[in-house]
């Protein structure tokens, strides 16, 4: 039997990247945390609001992110702004370097772009059948209301209990519990 093999990792190291003067200490990998912290701020951006806007401030919020969380730049003072956006897309050479020398970026991005794609199943799916549900509720109470006044309450009893020897159905249970 072969046994097996304690290693080390090599650590993920960082680079630098010139920015005017400057030399930027970059992370040249996302960690796990890191890439969780990006993908909540990107997607509490994309979901939040409905609007035409949603796509750019999520987009808009991932970068200032990876510039905050991968790089040496101080970007805040307190939460005061230390640079602008303009700042920061008047200098878009320098982003796409920091983008380029993070190892596993575009990885990071296919990962976020499934995961939003998800979500937007997720909550189709969800609205689509809680509306659905919220038909058929609705339609079936109107039903109930409408045989309640023109059947005898003998047979309204006859038929709830019927419905209650089904015995396992919550739409049954639901529609038992409309009959009086």
């Amino acid at each position: 039997m072969e046994l097996k093999k304690q290693i080390n990792f090599p650590q993920p190291s960082r680079t630098f990247v010139k920015l005017g003067e400057y030399e930027v200490s970059v992370d040249t990998f996302l960690s796990v945390e890191t890439q969780r912290i990006l993908a909540e701020v990107f997607m509490r951006e994309f979901f939040q609001v409905e609007d035409s806007m949603r796509v750019f401030n999520a987009e808009r919020a991932l970068l200032v992110g990876i510039l905050e969380y991968c790089t040496d730049l101080y970007l805040f003072e307190d939460i005061t702004p230390k640079f602008s956006m303009n700042d920061i897309y008047a200098n878009w050479e320098f982003v796409e370097k920091v983008r380029r020398a993070i190892r596993n970026y575009n990885e990071f991005r296919a990962t976020l772009r499934m995961t939003v794609d998800e979500t937007n199943r997720e909550k189709e799916l969800d609205e689509g059948l809680g509306r659905s549900l919220k038909v058929i509720v609705a339609q079936v109470t109107n039903f109930l209301e409408d045989v309640e006044n023109t059947i005898s309450p003998e047979k309204l009893n006859q038929i709830k209990e019927l419905v209650q020897e089904t015995n396992g159905s919550e739409i049954l249970k639901a529609i038992a519990g409309k009959i009086k």
